[in-house]
């Protein structure tokens, strides 16, 4: 998972990938119906970060199957 936090990082810079202290609000949906467990909260700024974060996801989750 390291991998993909680094890719992560790179893709929208260190300060917008969240992965210490009280990620609770990201672990439920808005209707409190499902939680789980939060590896990472990314935050990207703009269309191209958010295209970097599923890349980033496809190349990882490709590479465990």
């Amino acid at each position: 998972m390291s991998d993909l936090l680094n890719q992560l990082r790179n893709a929208v810079g260190d300060g917008h990938v969240l992965t210490d202290g009280d990620l609770s609000a990201w672990e439920v949906d808005w209707r409190k119906r499902y939680h789980g467990k939060a590896l990472a909260v990314v935050r990207p700024g703009s269309t191209a970060e958010v295209a970097a974060v599923r890349a980033a996801r496809r190349c990882c989750c490709r590479s465990r199957a």
